[in-house]
């Protein structure tokens, strides 16, 4: 069982660092909220897996003093981890579906978050199953909660990429409930069924910013040729669309009249004329507005 739990967190490890080097891209493409919160707590979720891993890893390879040095510095940190993701995972879903966290809620996961710490502290010097199963309940408790909060507010998340997210994370839990009923009561399974969670969470994300990217790509090639029907309001000639089409690729009117086998004197009435009829004053402003036009 060890062996197959370290496989399946190398895995999500992988694949949750991809994910979450495109979610970071995204955001500094499009700037939104959301992707910010979503790198906070992608980024807190993979701390957490690592450190269980590498709990699972020391568990194997050291023993003594080494191990006990080892397992406390890391169950610290992932105690602590998973103490602000209580808090900040239903915050994060009552921001998506515009819902304001009113105080019973503030409350009830900071007061979750405080109980979850202070079990884990007793967990390392006791190693009480009662303890340990207390925080999988726990937790258990706020992605349910937050499962639901979702669920039923689904259609008042605005972006449609957002809520396509949300539908694919639910649809997991789904999957994995099976599992998770059986960590309750199988202590052994817990940290895998942790794995597998994060996992899932990492694929989804994977393939939606793939596909967005993938979109984005197919969107840039479908419009890479610029034609002269597009800039057709302006009644643009063929003369003047081919020295545009030069302008496009930064080269300047001496290049242009070379290329063409005209006076540069021509071309320069060329660049006027195109000026005037498409209202710009510049190349960058001519250049907007072939961007625009593609």
């Amino acid at each position: 069982m060890t062996g197959i739990t370290l496989l399946i967190y190398a895995i999500a490890f992988a694949i949750g660092c991809m994910s979450l080097a495109l979610v970071i891209v995204f955001h500094l493409q499009s700037s939104h909220v959301w992707t910010k919160y979503l790198i906070i707590c992608h980024s807190s979720l993979l701390v957490s897996m690592v450190g269980s891993a590498l709990i699972l890893f020391g568990n194997i390879f050291l023993s003594g003093l080494p191990l006990i040095a080892l397992n406390t510095m890391l169950s610290i940190i992932v105690i602590a981890d998973t103490s602000f993701l209580l808090v900040f995972i239903p915050y994060f879903v009552t921001w998506i579906i515009a819902s304001p966290w009113r105080a019973p809620y503030k409350q009830l996961f900071t007061l979750s978050a405080v109980v979850y710490l202070i079990l884990g502290i007793v967990r390392l010097f006791t190693r009480n199953s009662i303890v340990e199963t207390s925080q999988f309940f726990i937790f258990i408790f706020v992605l349910a909660f937050s499962f639901i909060v979702m669920l039923k507010n689904l259609s008042s998340i605005s972006s449609k990429r957002v809520r396509m997210v949300a539908i694919s994370v639910m649809l997991a839990s789904i999957f994995l409930l099976p599992f998770v009923g059986i960590g309750l009561l199988k202590a052994s399974v817990r940290v895998l069924i942790e794995g597998l969670y994060f996992l899932a969470w990492s694929i989804i994300l994977l393939v939606f910013f793939f596909n967005y990217f993938g979109n984005q790509t197919v969107s840039k090639s479908e419009r890479a040729e610029l034609s002269l029907e597009s800039l057709g309001q302006y009644h643009i000639t063929q003369r003047e669309f081919s020295v545009i089409k030069l302008i496009s690729k930064g080269k300047t009117n001496k290049e242009i009249a070379s290329d063409l086998q005209i006076s540069v004197n021509t071309v320069n009435n060329h660049v006027a004329n195109i000026f005037s009829k498409t209202e710009v004053r510049s190349r960058i402003d001519l250049l907007n507005l072939i961007r625009n036009a593609w």
